[in-house]
């Protein structure tokens, strides 16, 4: 928990910080990033996605879902996997009556061709969000009918580039 205000960018965006925002759980060796069957009917995605997008989350020390399913807690991620640039993290949560938003981004490293996250965040900045904020967000996950979206859209994988992971927990529901 800290408090104060100070000016974060990522990628040239300026986002001011003033927080009291705490994540309202805690995280167990029994936790889990993506709920088994996630990214099925695609074994691929299934296994060898959910295993990477997993270790970034690790990385960055986010919150497992497991740990946001008691229905008192509605959560939104934004995962930015990019090939040649930092990994970014945008996580937007209500709980009770608090509303927060937190942003991370981390640098990727290759050590001896295996993927590494060195210890430190080149971002990790949380700020309270206003009521209109957090309407204003929820509409647009309605109108994009986020909560209808096919998990896996079937298209077949890129082999270079950029993956997104937007994820969301409310009332019990992945």
């Amino acid at each position: 928990l800290w408090w104060g205000q100070r000016t974060t960018t990522v990628d040239r965006l300026e986002i001011q910080t003033w927080s009291r925002c705490q994540w309202p759980t805690t995280n167990s060796a029994d936790d889990i990033y993506f709920p088994r069957g996630t990214f099925l009917p695609d074994e691929v995605r299934e296994r060898g996605l959910s295993k990477t997008y997993s270790g970034v989350l690790a990385a960055m020390h986010e919150p497992p879902l497991s740990s946001t399913m008691d229905g008192e807690v509605e959560f939104y991620r934004f995962t930015w996997l990019r090939a040649f640039h930092p990994q970014v993290v945008v996580r937007v949560w209500r709980s009770g009556r608090e509303r927060c938003l937190t942003v991370k981004q981390i640098e990727r490293k290759y050590v001896n061709g295996e993927t590494a996250y060195p210890e430190g965040f080149q971002v990790n900045a949380t700020r309270s969000l206003r009521e209109d904020e957090w309407n204003d967000f929820k509409e647009h996950l309605n109108r994009g009918h986020f909560w209808s979206l096919p998990t896996v859209d079937g298209r077949p994988l890129a082999n270079d580039g950029a993956f997104w992971v937007m994820e969301g927990v409310r009332d019990h529901k992945y």
